[in-house]
């Protein structure tokens, strides 16, 4: 029987570790296991179960070794990226840019700067956030550059 939690406690961490990983590697020698296992704090048994259910989900690419400790995660599918948060989607794109915003609105001494700002974040944050997806849909396929 699949465990409900599993995505939260040990599928989704490793994920992530492993994206991050790989899109740190300047080596391509893959990210390995053991290091997956340190940053997510979990014991190397479950992080081989994690990447297997990874694996056969087609989110990770994995290259075993016997025993299995020394197996590293070679890539990453473009679901998996887009999972992990490492691949641009257009609502991330919309996040990103409110993000954006509001640091620029936290950030200015100019209280015209900040007001100006802040009705932008508004407006993305309500209606106006279809219009930021159909932007960030647009940048992604090169619709516009």
């Amino acid at each position: 029987m699949t465990d409900p939690t599993a995505w939260d406690r040990e599928h989704f961490p490793v994920l992530k570790s492993a994206v991050d990983g790989l899109n740190a590697d300047r080596t391509m020698a893959g990210f390995p296991l053991r290091d997956i296992a340190t940053e997510v704090g979990l014991e190397p048994i479950d992080v081989v179960a994690a990447l297997k259910a990874l694996e056969n989900g087609g989110l990770l690419e994995v290259h075993w070794t016997m025993p299995p400790w020394g197996a590293r995660v070679t890539r990453a599918s473009e679901a998996g990226q887009t999972l992990a948060g490492a691949w641009p989607t257009e609502d991330n794109f919309a996040d990103r840019l409110i993000a954006a915003l509001e640091q620029v609105a936290a950030n200015t001494d100019d209280e015209d700067t900040r007001t100006r700002t802040q009705k932008i974040v508004d407006l993305l944050s309500g209606a106006g956030r279809d219009i930021a997806v159909g932007v960030g849909t647009a940048m992604i396929t090169g619709a516009i550059q």
